[in-house]
């Protein structure tokens, strides 16, 4: 639900002052001579914090009697920073067209000098449907979206708006309400709010919350039968947003403003637009009721028994057809009960029908998923819509059967939150109570032993309750057995080192049975679970509550010292733990056992102890968060609490050792393709027909929530898509077609932004019934034309099993086409010629389903694939390479442009870095890829340069008529993302797909090398590249050769700690980053274009990166005036290492070592892929206090080398000397590897790596002091 502000019919009286305002208003309200003088009175040195900032900004709204209303919106906006300039490049405007129109009467640039540039509209603007939604299954195409490209704007310039916003149709009939908010992430110099409205509906109430102490003034005047309200704000700072904080909405100074009288009045007007919906049920509807219920007598089961069918069975997903209330108003109940969808008003209303026809007292709720709302001021903006059950006392049970996981009627994410509940008498907005931690755990219980040869075994069980049972079934119910089991193995090997998941269970084994609560049981093994020394063992305790538990992930971002805004962790929950492991040791004596700090208080509880009982270890945990917010003084509270845990979490038992160190199928799917048959008809070279015909059948929830909806993005420029037949047939074999209304075509996400090429489209079919059991039934008819050649890749096994799958193209003989057929499918393959036309047929059948896994190489790498193509590399390189060139040639005012930029220049570099910083500066990417376009519809370098913005290929014209005017010779060339592989690259060239090269770069030759563009910025070194090591296609030559960066410009990071180490445990780190190639260009940037405010945040929570106690010492160092760029943070540490007897011990910090190369599962049935490149270099030195008599335990040094010469690693850990620092630990690492595709045998190698890097030895410092 949403709202937005406009105007309908207005009376005679109000007629005639719009009309005298029209002419007036196209150019604004403010004085512009006024406004230009307030903005040439503004510099950035005022204002250090702020990108933009508000000059001038006026709102005068009309409103009628019967609610409709007109907001018309005029705004000077200074653009102070090049960050700044760039969010200024595009003005939007969203609306519901359902409820109101957008028309935006102005857009122009003022110029320092007061030069006004008015924008064309009509060739710079373009509506779309906004897809926001989309992720959610919600199509609505009547949400709006109007954009405006602003070509030209640059830093100093003022961007002057002038919009007119029109209410024709109001939410609740004459009522008009507003929320204005009087701060933003610009200061704000001055703005005017004012409201017009008829004295018969009076504002009646009004509520500034937040206030800005004396910024905002407020006059009111009564005349000739109408209400004139106003208010002036002025000089308000900006605010800065925080981590987790509430929707900057919500608290920053912000208006509430309405004609409705009270809470009740909505509450009445929501039970009237509900209840023709509610009463509309059907004797199948009666019938169904009686059989969730049948035999039940327990009034909280028979709600239960309902509440789960709507949640289950009625799948989250909508269309908008509603014409009374469209947002708020539901469906029919037996529209949704029929389709078995709908979203959160459909599922609530059906719920409570159902309900009254088992006889309760039921209600739709409106409720506010977010902060709660401002209780002063009625309004009907609400988000979210629930049910309710009348309760004897007058109290309610509240339910949400939005999610089909759910396993409490009321989840605990909804507690805290503003409600309405919908009754014929009305009510009053309540809130939702919170639901305490306790009865939101996840409990753990581990117990196993460690044998002699430091063996862990061990079985753990994890029972989710009250929210973590409803996030993490939804989380499981999306996976396949084998998905889930893979999942923990990786969870595993991320807890502990080299972990080997030896079985699992989860109860249930149906996921969508609610009845009972989620468990799970699995069993593990790990070698070398302990940290040995020549004479002391460490054992870092087996705590799984750090990684399972919805609680780890409330706590978020804590890096603030303090906050001026609330601190959400949304749910109040917690993890209670404990373990108990047996030792095989003849003997074990505790050297050190760690004491933990136990805190309790109104906010969070924490408590650990271990404890050694002979051979056993015991330990206990228990850590809840009480509350769904902390308030900023909570907040200083939570800050120490976490300091104490992350001390807590460091502490590990040291033992004495007791012996020498030792030397190291298609039954799990959720749906099977009973038939799949392609009809591919070729005309010619550019032109060809499809016709898709598929077969399904639903066998799980997470079958049905994949295969409700289709979705086929294309551009009508060249494509038409048509859906010839779709038909759901249920397992009783009732069929369902595809109506009209259950179609939708939705805008590409650019469309918008992007208004000079032709739009790209996504249609999107909500398939009616989908239900397991379910067979799905459709054809896509699909015509393609002005392609550059003819191409296709036909897989023959999916994630699903496929009974049959049958692929028939026909091709002109005369029409030279390259093929390759797997060698296993030659059986399955027929060829005829028929009437001038080759006729190939390839076949499948019984193909067993692909088990799906973390880093799987691409599918035609390693499934059965058919390739066929008309394309051949030389051809696609000349005729782009023609037609890009002839984009760029004879372009007046680029050629005017280029030279102006690099004239009294005379070093060949610095022009091509001119070049490059005016294109990054003013030339904005927007639009479709290379492929998603017919190549006519590439732009002239002078339309680009006047529009301001482009697509890939359009800013590399650009680039390439510049060059060229300056005495040049660059060369298009087009990468690829896919690395030179043979599995993964040899086919898409050798049978060209035009997929394979997706981004048009430029190259110019220098004595160095060559020097690539269009994928870096201003920010960057010239010679640095993104797509370094890649394959890219040298469109003069027709030649694929790799991508090579200038030297020095290679993409490489370097980190180094340097650590100093008092003889108390606490620490002086100094870590410096440097950064070369890419990621120079990246973090200069980023510290480029940070505030001092944000840049000072920014350091607060990088300090807590390195630990919650940790103190600045000095500022944050940033240089990038040098190369490598640098960044440096110095900090003190106290209790930085652990002391307890006589040792003192510490983790390395960053936790780098362990995530260098990441494996999830023990073993593999695919290849190993990993498209990145690593080249990093890792740098510990610590000095040692003089103190430590010995180093016991710390990593040692190594070198690996990657299989099929894809890389190495090489650590080297040495103890030194220091004439100033005495005694030095120094390790270093330096990491190379380039991008793998592995078999099983290889991948191996990478899971003995990765268990070397990962374990605590790699990670732990054991130091032992003079006694």
């Amino acid at each position: 639900m949403f709202y937005y502000k406009n105007f309908f019919s207005f009376p005679a009286f109000a007629l005639s002052f719009l009309l005298s305002i029209q002419a007036l208003f196209a150019q604004g309200i403010i004085s512009k001579a006024e406004a230009v003088r307030h903005s040439q009175q503004i510099a950035h040195a005022q204002f250090p914090d702020a990108d933009t900032i508000v000059t001038d900004d006026y709102q005068k709204i009309v409103y009628q009697q019967d609610g409709t209303s007109e907001t018309l919106y005029d705004t000077y906006e200074k653009v102070l920073t090049e960050k700044g300039k760039r969010e200024k490049r595009i003005f939007s405007q969203s609306y519901t067209a359902q409820y109101s129109k957008v028309k935006i009467e102005l857009v122009e640039i003022i110029k320092p000098d007061g030069r006004c540039v008015e924008i064309d509209l009509n060739k710079n603007s373009r509506e779309m449907t906004d897809r926001n939604q989309m992720s959610s299954n919600i199509y609505d195409p009547n949400s709006k979206l109007l954009e405006v490209s602003v070509p030209g704007i640059e830093i100093g310039d003022t961007l002057h708006t002038v919009t007119k916003e029109t209410l024709f149709k109001t939410r609740v009939p004459d009522t008009w309400s507003e929320y204005s908010v009087f701060q933003g992430a610009s200061p704000i110099i001055k703005s005017v709010l004012e409201i017009e409205g008829p004295d018969k509906l009076p504002l009646v109430n009004m509520k500034l919350r937040d206030e800005v102490k004396d910024k905002v003034k407020f006059v009111s005047e009564k005349k000739d039968g109408r209400i004139s309200y106003k208010w002036t704000v002025e000089n308000v700072p900006r605010f800065f947003e925080e981590p987790n904080m509430p929707p900057y909405w919500t608290v920053v100074q912000r208006l509430l403003v309405s004609t409705i009288q009270d809470w009740n009045y909505l509450s009445k007007w929501y039970w009237k637009l509900c209840k023709p919906r509610l009463e509309a049920t059907t004797p199948e509807m009666k019938e169904k009721v009686k059989e969730l219920t049948k035999g039940i007598t327990d009034r909280q089961k028979k709600i239960e028994a309902i509440f789960r069918f709507v949640a289950q069975k009625i799948r989250y997903m909508g269309i908008t057809t509603e014409d009374v209330a469209p947002g708020y108003e539901p469906h029919d109940v037996k529209i949704t009960f029929e389709n078995r969808y709908g979203v959160c008003r459909d599922k609530a209303a059906l719920l409570a029908a159902m309900l009254r026809l088992s006889g309760f007292t039921a209600y739709p709720v409106l409720i506010s998923v977010g902060p709660k709302k401002d209780a002063e001021v009625p309004n009907p903006y609400f988000n979210h819509a629930i049910t309710c059950v009348e309760n004897d006392d007058d109290t309610y049970m509240l339910m949400d059967s939005t999610d089909e996981n759910a396993t409490e009627l009321f989840p605990a994410d909804l507690c805290d939150k503003s409600y309405l509940v919908a009754k014929p008498e009305g009510d009053v907005l309540r809130t939702s109570p919170i639901i305490p931690a306790e009865k939101n755990l996840m409990i753990i219980e581990t117990k196993g032993k460690i044998g002699q040869d430091d063996k862990l075994s061990a079985e753990t069980t994890l029972n989710f309750e009250g929210m973590n049972d409803s996030i993490y079934r939804g989380f499981f119910s999306k996976m396949k057995q084998e998905e889930r089991r893979l999942f923990f193995e990786g969870k595993l090997k991320d807890i502990i080192s080299g972990a080997k998941l030896a079985d699992i269970k989860f109860t249930p084994d149906d996921m969508m049975d609610i009845s009972k609560p989620l468990s799970i049981k699995f069993s593990y093994t790990a070698d070398n679970f302990l940290v040995r020394g020549d004479s002391e063992l460490m054992l870092s305790p087996p705590w799984l509550g750090f990684s399972f538990g919805l609680v780890n992930f409330l706590i978020g971002k804590t890096g603030l010292e303090k906050r001026n805004y609330p601190f959400l962790t949304y749910v109040a929950c917690g993890v209670r733990e404990s373990f108990e492991l047996n030792t095989e040791y003849p003997s074990l004596k505790a050297l050190s056992l760690p004491k933990f700090t136990n805190i309790n208080s109104d906010e969070i509880l924490w408590k650990e102890e271990l404890k050694q009982y002979n051979k056993s270890i015991k330990g206990q945990s228990e850590f809840l968060i009480k509350v769904v917010e902390f308030n900023p003084e909570q907040y200083l509270s939570l800050k120490k609490a976490l300091r104490e845990i992350e001390n807590d979490k460091k502490r590990m038992a040291i033992f004495d050792n007791p012996r020498q160190k030792a030397d190291y199928s298609a039954k799990d799917t959720d749906a099977v393709l009973i038939d799949e048959n392609i009809e591919i008809t070729v005309l010619d070279q550019n032109t060809w027909n499809s016709r898709r015909s598929v077969k399904k059948q639903i066998l799980t929830f997470s079958g049905k929530k994949k295969n409700s909806e289709i979705k086929i993005n294309y551009n009508p420029v060249w494509e038409n898509v048509h859906i010839s037949k779709a038909i759901v047939t249920d397992a009783k074999g009732n069929k369902k077609q595809l109506d009209s209304k259950e179609l939708n075509i939705m805008d590409a996400a650019w469309v918008a932004s992007a208004p000079r090429y032709p739009p790209g489209k996504t249609l999107v079919a909500s398939l009616p019934g989908v239900d397991i059991g379910s067979i799905v039934e459709y054809t896509i008819e699909r015509s393609f034309k002005d392609k550059p050649f003819f191409s296709i890749i036909e897989y023959f096994r999916y994630s699903e099993p496929v009974v049959s799958k049958k692929v028939r193209l026909l091709i002109p003989e005369k029409l030279e086409a390259s093929f390759y057929i797997p060698p296993g499918m030659k059986s399955n393959s027929n060829k005829e010629k028929k009437d001038g036309n080759t006729i190939y047929t390839w076949t499948a059948s019984e193909q067993k389903a692909v088990k799906m896994e973390d880093d799987m190489p691409p599918w035609w790498s390693f499934n059965p694939s058919v390739f066929v193509s008309t394309g051949k590399v030389i051809t696609f390189a000349e005729l782009t390479n023609k037609l890009l060139k002839r984009a760029s040639a004879d372009q007046k005012k680029t050629a005017e442009t280029a030279h102006e930029i690099t004239k009294d220049i005379s070093d060949e570099k610095q022009k091509i870095i001119n070049i490059r910083n005016y294109i990054a500066e003013n030339i904005r990417e927007a639009g479709p890829d290379i492929n998603e376009l017919p190549m006519s519809c590439i732009s002239p370098a002078d339309k680009t340069l006047a529009d301001r913005y482009g697509n890939n290929q359009d800013i590399a014209v650009l680039f390439y008529s510049m060059l060229r005017e300056t005495g040049f010779r660059p060369e298009f060339v087009i990468a690829s993302n896919y690395p030179n592989l043979k599995p993964v690259f040899s086919n898409l060239t050798n049978y060209l797909q035009p997929f394979v090269f997706d981004t048009v770069l430029l190259r110019v030759k220098t004595k160095e090398g060559f020097i690539y563009l269009n994928d870096s910025n201003q920010y960057s070194k010239a010679g640095a590249t993104y797509h370094s090591g890649k394959p890219a296609l040298v469109l003069d030559s027709g030649k694929i050769e790799e991508i090579t960066p200038l030297p020095g410009m290679e993409n490489k990071t370097e980190l180094t700690f340097d650590i100093k180490l008092d003889s108390h445990g606490n620490a002086e780190i100094k870590e410096t980053h440097l950064y070369c190639g890419v990621k120079y260009g990246e973090f200069h940037k980023r510290f480029a274009e940070m505030l001092p405010e944000k840049l000072k945040r920014y350091y607060q929570e990088a300090l807590a990166e390195i630990s919650q106690s940790a103190k600045p010492l000095g500022n944050l160092v940033t240089d990038f005036n040098s190369y490598p760029g640098i960044e440096q943070i110095c900090a003190s540490v106290p209790d930085f290492a652990v002391r307890e007897n006589n040792f003192m011990y510490l983790k390395l910090p960053g936790d780098i070592l362990g995530n260098i190369i990441k494996v999830s599962v023990e073993n593999r049935h695919l290849p190993y892929y990993k498209n990145r490149t690593v080249n990093r270099v890792l740098n510990y030195n610590i000095s040692l206090p003089e103190n430590i008599r010995d180093v016991k335990i710390c990593p040692s040094s190594f070198e690996w080398t990657a299989p099929s010469g894809s890389g190495y690693i090489k650590l080297d850990s040495k103890i030194g000397l220091d004439d100033k620092q005495g005694k030095i630990l120094g390790i270093s690492c330096e990491i190379k590897l380039s991008p793998m595709y592995l078999n099983q045998d290889e991948y191996k190698e990478l899971l003995e790596i990765n268990r070397k890097l990962s374990h605590p030895e790699m990670q732990v410092i054991l130091l032992e002091e003079n006694k």
